[in-house]
């Protein structure tokens, strides 16, 4: 289970990240490589376009949307699962997760000139809310099979499977709300990105961005249940 959590989060979360790089377009002619750092997390986490505005040939409607989709596609692949088939409680999981993304603390250092490029180093505290809820899922996963099994539900089979859906969903959201009501800070740590000029601008590998969003979120330290 955590494996194959941990695989569908950062296949999503590269997702997000290559969407929002792949509209780089005209990049700003004077390399700030401190400043892409933070408008890139930023956009990420807080959803905050201005600063990304000075990196990217996009509007601000293109970049909240973007981070609108990303945020959605978050839920739909890790949090709901694609249980949600019809999209009816989409929307609150997504106001809860922009809350857990914009709860996230982090500080962009200054960034030092190497041969190739540029090192920005951020220090950050990891928020442990998903792995909290990874935890607590699992009890109430196991509550409602084994609602199913002594056969609380009733109904047809496709009427039962729709009820035993729509408990797993709400029971779900209210996990993810507790889960970040309790969330904790660990203590501080720092991670180093490293950039390098591509033309007149500057780019940062997918792999590095994604890795410290499992990073800060702890998907990495995700239970086994």
């Amino acid at each position: 289970m955590k494996k194959k959590a941990v695989i569908a989060a950062v296949a999503v979360l590269a997702l997000i990240i290559a969407a929002v790089l792949g509209i780089r377009g005209c990049m700003a002619a004077n390399a700030d490589a401190a400043g892409y750092v933070q408008a890139q997390l930023d956009l990420t986490f807080q959803g905050e376009t201005q600063e990304a505005q000075r990196f990217v040939d996009a509007s601000r409607s293109d970049l909240e949307e973007i981070y609108e989709s990303g945020i959605e596609a978050f839920v739909v692949a890790y949090l709901t699962a694609g249980s949600d088939t019809e999209g009816a409680y989409t929307s609150s999981f997504a106001s809860v997760t922009e809350n857990i993304f914009r709860s996230v603390r982090y500080r962009v250092g200054q960034e030092e000139r190497t041969g190739d490029g540029w090192e920005v180093t951020v220090s950050y505290q990891p928020l442990d809310v998903l792995p909290r809820f990874v935890e607590k899922l699992a009890g109430v996963s196991s509550e409602i099979e084994k609602k199913a099994e002594e056969g609380v539900y009733s109904g047809t089979e496709e009427e039962i499977s729709q009820a035993v859906n729509t408990e797993y969903l709400i029971r779900a959201l209210e996990v993810l709300q507790s889960a970040y009501l309790e969330g904790e800070y660990g203590e501080e740590e720092t991670y180093t990105f490293h950039l390098t000029r591509q033309g007149t601008g500057i780019s940062m590998e997918n792999e590095e961005i994604t890795d410290f969003m499992e990073r800060i979120l702890e998907l990495d330290n995700l239970p086994d249940v």
